[in-house]
């Protein structure tokens, strides 16, 4: 991941923001959401990670959108990492 900005995949979880799990500060990040995620694909973002180590401080991150087959595999349990 050196030198490259990493994509996140994260969730709508309202009309205006979405989020995900950090599994560096283990808790939930929670972003205004922007139409550039689904135009674009993804969207960058600053990190508000409370880990002063978190890999996501240096360059932040791209949010990713999944998709609904995936938030249905995780919901169901079966969603392969």
């Amino acid at each position: 991941m050196k030198n490259k900005i990493p994509v996140v995949k994260c969730f709508r979880s309202g009309e205006t923001t979405v989020k995900f799990w950090c599994p560096f500060c283990e808790e939930w990040h929670v972003h205004g959401f922007t139409e550039d995620v689904t135009v674009r694909g993804k969207s960058h973002r600053l990190a508000h990670c409370r880990v002063a180590e978190s890999p996501f401080k240096v360059r932040g991150y791209y949010l990713r959108l999944m998709s609904k087959r995936e938030i249905n595999e995780i919901a169901q349990g079966s969603m392969k990492l």
